[in-house]
């Protein structure tokens, strides 16, 4: 039943998204109070790894990754299955096409770039970009 709520939350359009999203188990701060665009890919191995913050904003086909299983055709090499959180924090945003990894954390008020691969965790204020996302700047207060 699970795999049916992602699907049907990764192809509707938001609002009503996201609460396919919770019904199959993300986590949400305050469902309320945050915005996923069209076409996410929310990983269905385990949703209830990924938490989501206030005041974020998801835009357009972002892809979150939560573990990594390996095939039985590589089960003679030292590559071990994983599964690791992604939280998203207050105040993120992230940009349409971005890839969240395994084990990352966006940090409040961290600006995620348009296509940017994240691989590791995103520090308060800081903007990054690229593959994989470097640091390219911090947002302002005004």
């Amino acid at each position: 039943m699970i795999k049916i709520f992602i699907l049907l939350g990764n192809i509707l359009p938001p609002p009503l998204n996201k609460y396919f999203y919770k019904f199959a188990g993300v986590k949400f701060k305050n469902i309320k109070k945050c915005w996923i665009g069209m076409f996410n890919h929310i990983d269905n191995y385990d949703p209830s790894m990924i938490f989501i913050g206030e005041n974020v904003c998801i835009s357009y086909k972002v892809l979150w990754v939560t573990h990594f299983d390996p095939t039985k055709s590589i089960k003679n090499h030292i590559i071990k299955s994983y599964k690791k959180e992604i939280v998203v924090e207050d105040d993120v945003f992230v940009g349409a096409g971005s890839i969240l990894c395994p084990g990352i954390i966006l940090k409040k008020n961290s600006f995620i770039s348009t296509g940017s691969v994240v691989k590791s965790n995103v520090e308060p204020y800081e903007i990054v970009e690229g593959n994989p996302a470097k640091k390219i700047g911090y947002l302002e207060n005004k």
